[in-house]
């Protein structure tokens, strides 16, 4: 198969990575809805439909590229979670694409389909396809395989190009946008002053810093300067700095993984992979570095493939440098990846030794990754019906579908536990489409996380500025206080209180700040009317509950 794909033309050939990936990770996904990452991007596409802007009027750690994007999928084709999940999978599938055609361009084509395999295989065991690091994996690798082409520094579109693409990254997450620019940068610098010698050398690294500086910055740039016009300077630095340094290393930090933990959960492995990798690229690295030296001044100059993919694996660790895990890992182990892919191409060509280490490395990273997948097997083994690989036959009347309470549109496809689905069945059904919705926590006193996706699956708005409940805000007096402001002013007539036991992580969201000022004023003004399992709906005093009986029985909550 792969002498027949190595036939093929390179478009041809990364496009049928592109339509396999897109199918494998379509038919593993599960059609359960992420209550907290996946209710951030929905509700807050909701938000800017209704004329909100991100930091100004809702708290968002992101930029507003994911909320856009989906906001205008909506826009053209109507509120659909598959919607959603399709955005997700084109990007993820776009990822594979990107890594094989990177790695195909160094190294043979059986090399480079495992390697984009490979690639998929992580996004498997990490799934959150509507997560802004996905878009901006993939946007990383475009603009690393721009700028990886043949005497790239000379050109003007492709620096500028480069560029750009940093600028969009930053649009969905600001971080990633910079550190992409700066790897971008260094390595155009490191490059022309090896590669060109003396003054014309020190002028290719001006321009080329110049130039992708004037593509990031037409792309940034008209977002920032609107924002300033519309919005206080102070919502922005509040959100992605203050919370960032100030909360977000104690209360989200996790502990790198032991020996003990890496016995037990083998997929963990993969957080020191990209670290593993790059230090296995030093030779090779260093080999290239060798290659750029005493270039003539009109001679093509190259970026070498190790310095760059090396450079971002490295650089882009930063993210899962705090909270350590697999997903938050992934930034720098897809180019860890790709470049896995080149070194281990490299070593099978090499002697005996070399060739047999090759293949050990390969196997070893292909079942580090398939023993993240045990979660995904099993919930397929046990709940099958959850699994997408069904829903075309569950849509044709083949197999029976599953149990759920769906109160609009939006939410075909989607399955949310039957707490959830009953809560958000009962607001769809009998509150007002103006009606905002404070989806809370019973005590906020310690906070890990709130079910944000019950909005989406109730169609209603969020309530207040800080729907997002992150650990270090909405525990803290003053923000509290907001809220309540906020409850108050707003006409806020709902209010979903979620007593599922948090998470306990080694971590400050594990700790009890000791103030339940929303918890009391919700108690005076607020009645409850009915519950699911351990989640409740409450009223506003003065308002008349829908009867629990006007619902059909499979979706009817209990009474409070």
């Amino acid at each position: 198969m792969t002498s027949w794909l190595g036939s093929l033309r390179p478009g041809p050939r990364h496009a049928l990575v592109f339509v396999a990936a897109f199918a494998v990770l379509f038919f593993a996904m599960s059609r359960e809805a992420n209550m907290f990452d996946e209710g951030i991007i929905y509700g807050g596409a909701l938000r800017l439909l209704d004329g909100q802007l991100v930091h100004r009027d809702f708290y968002s750690v992101y930029g507003p590229g994911s909320y856009a994007v989906l906001a205008g999928l909506f826009a053209l084709l109507g509120p659909g979670f598959l919607l959603g999940r399709l955005w997700g999978l084109l990007v993820a599938a776009g990822i594979a694409a990107l890594v094989h055609a990177i790695v195909a361009a160094r190294t043979r084509p059986a090399v480079a389909l495992g390697t984009a395999a490979l690639a998929t295989l992580w996004m498997m065991v990490s799934p959150t396809y509507l997560a802004p690091i996905y878009p901006c994996m993939a946007l990383t690798l475009a603009a690393a395989a721009v700028l990886l082409r043949p005497d790239a520094l000379r050109r003007s579109g492709t620096l500028l190009a480069a560029g750009a693409l940093s600028g969009l990254t930053a649009l969905f997450r600001y971080d990633a946008g910079f550190f992409l620019f700066a790897c971008s940068c260094l390595a155009a610098v490191m490059t022309a002053l090896r590669g060109v010698p003396g003054r014309a050398g020190r002028r290719m690294a001006i321009r080329a810093v110049l130039l992708m500086g004037v593509g990031a910055g037409g792309v940034f740039a008209p977002f920032g300067l609107w924002y300033l016009v519309h919005a206080p300077l102070a919502a922005f630095r509040h959100d992605i700095i203050d919370y960032t340094i100030d909360y977000y290393p104690r209360m989200r930090g996790l502990p790198f993984p032991g020996p003990a933990t890496l016995l037990r959960q083998p997929d963990q492995i993969a957080i020191y992979l990209p670290l593993l990798v790059v230090a296995a690229a030093l030779p090779m690295i260093a080999q290239e570095w060798q290659h750029l030296r005493g270039s003539a001044e009109r001679a093509p100059v190259t970026i070498p493939a190790g310095l760059l993919l090396g450079l971002l694996a490295g650089v882009l660790y930063y993210k899962g440098a705090i909270r350590v895990s697999v997903l938050h890992m992934m930034m720098s182990l897809i180019p860890a990846t790709a470049l896995a892919g080149i070194v281990l191409d490299r070593w099978t060509r090499g002697p005996a030794p070399l060739r047999l280490l090759a293949r050990g490395a390969a196997a070893a990273m292909v079942l580090i990754a398939l023993s993240g997948l045990r979660d995904s097997l099993h919930l397929f083994r046990v709940y099958p019906l959850r699994a997408s690989w069904l829903w075309p036959a569950e849509a044709a009347g083949i197999v029976p579908a599953p149990a759920r309470c769906a109160g609009w549109n939006g939410m075909r496809f989607a399955l949310v536990a039957d707490k959830y689905a009953r809560t958000a069945y009962y607001l769809a059904r009998h509150s007002n489409p103006a009606d905002r919705v404070l989806v809370g926590l019973a005590r906020t006193d310690r906070i890990f996380a709130n079910a944000m996706f019950l909005n989406y699956a109730a169609n209603r708005l969020p309530g207040t500025h800080w729907s997002q409940f992150d650990p270090g805000l909405q525990n803290r007096r003053d923000i509290q206080q907001q809220m309540i402001g906020e409850l108050a002013r707003g006409d806020v007539k709902w209010v979903v209180r979620d007593a599922s036991p948090p998470m306990d992580e080694p971590n400050g969201s594990a700790l009890s700040s000791g103030i339940n000022l929303i918890d009391d004023y919700v108690d005076a003004h607020y009645r409850p009317v009915g519950r699911a399992d351990d989640v409740s709906i409450w009223l506003r005093k003065d308002m008349a509950p829908a009867p629990l009986d006007a619902d059909p029985p499979e979706c009817r909550l209990a009474p409070a």
